[in-house]
């Protein structure tokens, strides 16, 4: 259905059937999830505008649903995430009931030649297999440029409180 590296303009969602997605390491493929009827696939590519980062095989018949972008900014990613201003984290970080976190989505070199105060580095393809590390309980304020809004969505869908830094303009 996709192919990892890819740059594509469409999400998916499997009405009927089954597929596999997996993810190059190290030269070998690695499983990463199995999924069915329902599941939404597709769509940090989207909101990341980066290319596809892993490829989904169907593994059995099955009927598939297709969401180009325009629909899908327009149904799901539009309502879905929040936004918080630079300036308002102190307060957030002050005020808040709950832990509060900046997650940075960025892969390590990039954190780590430009680092974020404060932050916890987590890079977007890593997220979903470190998403059982985290704290439900806590606020997670996502950075890293692009792929921000797909690491917030991500989240979002899997039940975490989140919303996307905009940092100011200089």
């Amino acid at each position: 259905m996709i192919r990892e590296g890819d740059e594509d303009t469409e999400c998916y969602v499997i009405k009927r059937g089954n597929a596999v997605v997996t993810r190059l390491n190290g030269g070998k493929t690695e499983t990463l999830a199995g999924i069915s009827g329902g599941s939404l696939f597709g769509e940090d590519a989207l909101i990341s505008s980066l290319p596809r980062s892993a490829t989904v095989t169907m593994s059995s018949d099955g009927v598939v649903m297709v969401l180009s972008k325009q629909d899908f900014d327009t149904l799901l990613k539009t309502p879905v995430l929040e936004y918080v201003k630079e300036d308002e984290l102190d307060e957030l970080f002050e005020n808040s009931d709950t832990g509060v976190v900046i997650l940075d989505v960025r892969t390590t070199q990039e954190s780590n030649q430009n680092p974020i105060a404060r932050a916890k580095n987590i890079p977007l393809a890593q997220l979903r297999s470190r998403m059982p590390s985290l704290n439900r309980n806590f606020l997670y304020i996502i950075e890293g440029e692009g792929r921000a809004e797909a690491a917030a969505y991500i989240l979002s869908e899997a039940g975490f409180a989140v919303r996307v830094l905009h940092r100011s303009e200089d």
